[in-house]
C-alpha cells in the first residue's frame, strides 16, 4: 500500500460502495476499490475507474450508472458526511482507537501506538 501521486474525490466510489452494499457485494467491491486507489494508483473519482472496478466486482454497471444519475444515495452519503463531521473524521480510512483517531494512510506504527494507549488508559480505568 501507498499513497498515490494524487488526491483522488471518494464520492463517486462511496456512492458505489452503497450500490454494492445494497446487493450484497460489498467487500469485494470495498477491497477491490482500495486495491484500485492503494496499490494501483487509480484515480477512484473518475467515473470510468468506478465503474471498472465495480464490474470486477460482479457489479451491473448500466444499474450502477442509474443510480449515479438519479442521486439515489446523496441524501443517505450527506447524511454520513454530516455524521463523520461532527466526529472531526476528515479523511478515509479512519480509524478510532478508544479516544484516538488515526486518519488517513499512517505507518501501521501509528495504528499500534493508538491501540497501546487505549489499552493502557482501559486498564488504568478498570484498577
Amino acid at each position: 500500500m501507498s499513497r498515490p501521486p494524487f488526491r483522488a474525490n471518494s464520492h463517486l466510489a462511496l456512492v458505489a460502495d452503497m450500490f454494492a452494499r445494497d446487493r450484497g457485494l460489498q467487500e469485494p467491491f470495498h477491497s477491490n476499490m482500495f486495491k484500485a486507489y492503494w496499490q494501483e494508483h487509480r484515480n477512484i473519482g473518475d467515473r470510468e475507474v468506478v465503474l471498472d472496478v465495480a464490474e470486477q466486482s460482479g457489479l451491473d454497471t448500466a444499474d450502477l450508472q442509474a443510480a449515479i444519475e438519479d442521486g439515489r444515495y446523496e441524501q443517505e452519503l450527506a447524511a454520513v458526511y454530516d455524521e463523520c463531521n461532527s466526529f472531526g473524521i476528515s479523511g478515509v480510512p479512519t480509524f478510532i482507537i478508544g479516544r484516538y483517531m488515526v486518519v488517513g494512510a499512517q505507518p501501521y506504527e501509528m495504528l499500534e501506538r493508538a491501540l497501546e494507549l487505549a489499552k493502557q488508559e482501559e486498564t488504568k480505568a478498570e484498577v
